[in-house]
């Protein structure tokens, strides 16, 4: 009876990371990677991309390339071969920027707007330009200056005029 054995070196572990063919040419070696697996969602593992692959993989007729990434030997004490990961590739860092949440800015008629608050509540649709977008922030370049207000999320009550109430109406009898 055969049997299958795979020889690995536990504390030389590597990542391998399929990049879409659209992704590829902002990965390169060197750049940082942070990753979380399954088994512990709270931890943020960091990691380095040592090598990308020249060779795609076709997958459902979706070009990806193949990026290493390795493993701190301190990491590899807790990550296991085949343990799902969730990965982000830092393409690009800056500091000192004006940024908004994402939900912040939207695409209406093929450009980037924020709705600024005015003040005494009123909203402004302003035309926006956007620098880097992150997972949860997008940096603005023009169109809003520190300090403005930016809604995120807008809700317009409107009611029906017959079930408007009236100035003045509390909804209640007077005694």
């Amino acid at each position: 009876m055969a049997n299958l054995v795979t020889v690995m070196i536990p504390d030389k572990l590597e990542m391998w990371i399929y990049v879409d063919e659209s992704d590829i040419g902002t990965i390169k070696k060197g750049l940082d990677v942070l990753y979380t697996v399954d088994t512990y969602p709270d931890k943020v593992y960091k990691g380095l991309i040592s090598r990308v692959d020249p060779h795609p993989f076709v997958k459902d007729n979706i070009v990806y390339y193949q990026a290493i990434v390795s493993i701190s030997p301190e990491d590899a004490k807790t990550v296991r071969p085949e343990m799902t990961t969730h990965v982000r590739v830092i393409t690009q860092r800056k500091s000192h920027v004006l940024a908004v949440p994402n939900g912040a800015v939207k695409f209406e008629n093929g450009k980037h707007v924020a709705y600024k608050i005015l003040p005494g509540g009123k909203v402004e649709k302003t035309p926006v330009k956007v620098g880097i977008k992150g997972e949860d922030k997008t940096e603005i370049l023009s169109g809003l200056a520190e300090g403005d207000e930016a809604a995120v999320k807008l809700v317009i009550n409107v009611q029906p005029p017959d079930k408007a109430a009236k100035a003045g109406d509390t909804g209640g009898k007077h005694k």
